[in-house]
């Protein structure tokens, strides 16, 4: 059981820990109560995707063969060798691959959503908000959101054959947002 569980958080169990309806461990409604010391860390943050195209695996061989031996670090115990190797590691990581930062969500727009689109965009969902508080009137927030529409709609179609007009003349084309 132990051994399942990791080096790092050792449970401690004992035989009044574990209880069951009927006293015998083989049925299916057997309810097992564990104690886990110590104290879990809240780890806050995102995680950066690493850009492994642009990684140094030479630089990561060359840092990880810097890593004492199993032998030199034997009379420390399985626990301060794993804390010396996670972070050897962890940094040798950090200086050979590197990370991609975090991606803007107004990057991820569709082809033909070009400027004058957004602004359009932007007036609609002002002219929305100002009809929400009563200072604009539905017929208004209706043509600008018509407006908006038709202008939308015409790039979408021209986008169309142009993908089709690339696809049969068989050019390596990947377009996003459609």
């Amino acid at each position: 059981m132990d051994d399942l569980i990791g080096k790092e958080k050792q449970m401690k169990y004992s035989s009044d820990h574990l209880k069951t309806d009927n006293g015998s461990l083989g049925c299916s409604d057997k309810i097992i109560e564990f104690n886990i010391p110590g104290s879990v860390k809240n780890v806050s943050g995102r995680i950066k995707p690493q850009n492994f195209i642009r990684a140094d695996f030479t630089l990561l061989r060359e840092l990880l063969g810097g890593i004492p031996e199993e032998s030199a670090l034997e009379a420390k115990g399985v626990q301060e060798y794993w804390e010396t190797f996670r972070d050897s590691f962890l940094q040798a990581q950090e200086q050979s691959i590197h990370l991609n930062g975090k991606r803007s969500r107004h990057s991820k727009k569709p082809v033909w959503l070009n400027s004058e689109l957004l602004r359009e965009l932007r007036c609609k969902k002002g002219t929305r908000e100002r009809w929400k508080r009563e200072q604009a009137s539905i017929a208004e927030y209706r043509n600008t959101s018509w407006a908006r529409r038709d202008a939308e709609r015409k790039p979408k179609g021209q986008l169309e054959p142009k993908l089709a007009r690339d696809v049969k003349s068989s050019k390596k084309v990947l377009i996003y947002g459609m």
